[in-house]
């Protein structure tokens, strides 16, 4: 949490802003007023050409731009988590993460950062749930939502970032008690709910939606014991193996790890696709995500279905030369989480 380096007071914090903020004392310490001196200072004391990046929760796009922008000499980029929970929900929420959140995020990278820095590309880390699981954490559209990610994440401007297990399509692991988890979060967050007159199973439940264990279970390797990841029993148990494994997967060519492999064959193949200009389809309205990423002749064409229903196709593609599709054929429409990548012919 780099914004939380300068600190402007030992005092102790305002209780209401604590109240408030879940953090107390926070107002001492967010992004103080020292924070740039200390950053140019890291930067130049940095072994050369070292890539920063850093953690800043609550910032917020402006200031990302201050801590980012390359003429400043300060980091390369930022994890900004704005775009990882619907407006007014946390991860404890049960709910359904609507991806026309991740849309609006994404534009608003691409226009209004664009011209000012480089952006992280991510939706996974050690700290959250399996996004595949926060979309819809049913069987019938993981493999197409997990590769619908895919193709978002490797088709847009920056660096982007997979977290382990993401590139297999990790969902978020069946837990079934308080004696599973680890995390020390989960395990107060419990106990205060409990404290807070929440019955055992209200409790459980809340944790269960937002223990950052469903990210942190081993990587599985085979569908062997403890998952291939070591011969004795791990700190913590595994996920479900035959649904997750990397070897079953490198060996199935419609599996998300091969979807992965294509898209970043195809990402390094084509700067287009990482440092072209981006234009959105204007036409493509809710649960539709469309957009052209291209370098001169260099121009491709990026169609997604957002929702669990089939929907009308915005652009006629059939002078187009598809890539890569989460789909084995196309139809009329797009289909549920459908997402294609198209090179358009000159």
């Amino acid at each position: 949490m780099i914004n939380y380096i300068s600190k402007t007071s030992l005092e102790d914090g305002t209780e209401t802003l604590g109240a408030l903020l879940k953090f107390n004392g926070i107002e001492h310490y967010f992004y103080g007023n020292r924070l740039h001196e200390y950053l140019h200072e890291l930067k130049a004391r940095a072994f050369h050409e070292a890539f920063t990046v850093g953690e800043t929760p609550g910032t917020g796009l402006e200031m990302n731009k201050l801590l980012t922008a390359e003429e400043r000499g300060e980091l390369n980029t930022v994890f900004s988590f704005d775009h990882l929970e619907n407006l007014g929900k946390n991860r404890f929420d049960d709910y359904r993460y609507n991806l026309n959140h991740l849309k609006k995020s994404f534009i608003r990278l691409e226009g209004e950062y664009a011209d000012y820095a480089w952006p992280s590309i991510f939706v996974e880390n050690h700290d959250n749930p399996r996004m595949v699981s926060k979309i819809d954490p049913g069987e019938e559209h993981r493999d197409a939502i997990a590769k619908l990610i895919a193709l978002v994440l490797l088709s847009a401007r920056g660096t982007v970032f997979l977290y382990q297990g993401q590139e297999l399509g990790a969902v978020n692991v069946g837990f079934s008690s308080m004696s599973e988890l680890r995390d020390i979060e989960s395990l107060n967050k419990y106990r205060e709910l409990i404290a807070a007159g929440k019955t055992q199973e209200e409790a459980w439940q809340t944790v269960l939606c937002g223990t950052r264990d469903h990210s942190r279970t081993p990587m599985q390797w085979t569908n062997g014991t403890y998952g291939g990841f070591s011969e004795r029993e791990p700190w913590i148990r595994v996920g479900d193996k035959d649904i997750c494994n990397a070897a079953a997967q490198m060996n199935d060519e419609t599996s998300v790890w091969r979807a992965y492999q294509q898209l970043i064959t195809l990402r390094a193949s084509h700067p287009a696709l990482v440092y072209g200009s981006f234009e959105l389809l204007e036409s493509a309205k809710e649960d539709v995500f469309c957009y052209y990423r291209a370098i001169e002749k260099d121009r491709f064409y990026v169609e997604i279905n957002l929702s669990a229903k089939p929907v009308k196709q915005p652009k006629a593609t059939d002078a187009m030369e598809l890539l890569f599709s989460n789909y084995m054929a196309q139809g009329d429409g797009l289909q549920p989480y459908e997402a294609n990548l198209y090179r358009v012919n000159p």
